[in-house]
């Protein structure tokens, strides 16, 4: 009789060990096993990236004509001209009165600053490759004789998604503008040079 208690116990005992781990739904909640990871939460997928220009530079080289320390000149970068006028400005250079002797036969780097008015999508890489680029360069004589002739325009820029990667392609990309005639003067005081989508450099440069 007594066995049969026992017996009757350690069945009821077990029922109720195993009961008491299943939930309201049925489900049997199962112990992790030593060492085993708890699940996680699903996580949202990180937004595709999207690419900008971040940052640009700009070098000149000039020629055997070189800008005295008097005269001025100033710089910009901007999309390039579309149907509707002229592009939207990139940056320009920090120094607004450009009134530094480049020497001849010298190539000098113009540090440049950022147009913070500008809206950030005309920044995207999709946006210029659609419009391309261009340099404006206005260039102020101090005396009606003076002239400055330019060689050479070299653009360097970085194109970066919203996480700070580098494009694979275009991440750091180098324009190189050769300007055979590029001499500014009193009456040719302006000097305009575009690249297209693929932000290949024309070979064509406006002055007025």
């Amino acid at each position: 009789m007594k066995k049969t208690i026992l017996v009757t116990s350690a069945i009821v005992l077990t029922f109720m060990s195993a009961h008491s781990q299943i939930n309201r739904s049925g489900i049997i909640k199962k112990k992790p096993e030593p060492g085993q990871a708890k699940p996680t939460p699903a996580q949202t997928p990180p937004a595709a990236s999207v690419y900008s220009l971040t940052s640009a530079r700009i070098r000149i080289t000039t020629g055997n004509d070189n800008k005295e320390s008097p005269s001025g000149f100033l710089l910009y970068l901007q999309e390039n001209n579309g149907i509707w006028g002229e592009g939207k400005e990139l940056y320009t250079q920090q120094d607004q009165s450009g009134r530094g002797e480049l020497k001849i036969n010298a190539t000098n780097e113009i540090p440049l600053q950022r147009f913070q008015n500008t809206p950030s999508d005309v920044f995207t890489l999709t946006n210029l490759q659609n419009k391309g680029l261009r340099f404006v360069i206005y260039y102020y004589p101090n005396f009606f004789t003076d002239a400055w002739k330019i060689e050479g325009v070299t653009i360097t820029l970085e194109f970066k998604d919203q996480y700070g990667n580098l494009h694979s392609t275009m991440g750091t990309k180098t324009i190189q503008f050769n300007i055979p005639n590029g001499v500014l003067s009193n009456t040719k005081s302006k000097m305009t040079g575009a690249t297209d989508g693929f932000v290949y450099p024309s070979t064509n440069y406006n002055y007025r």
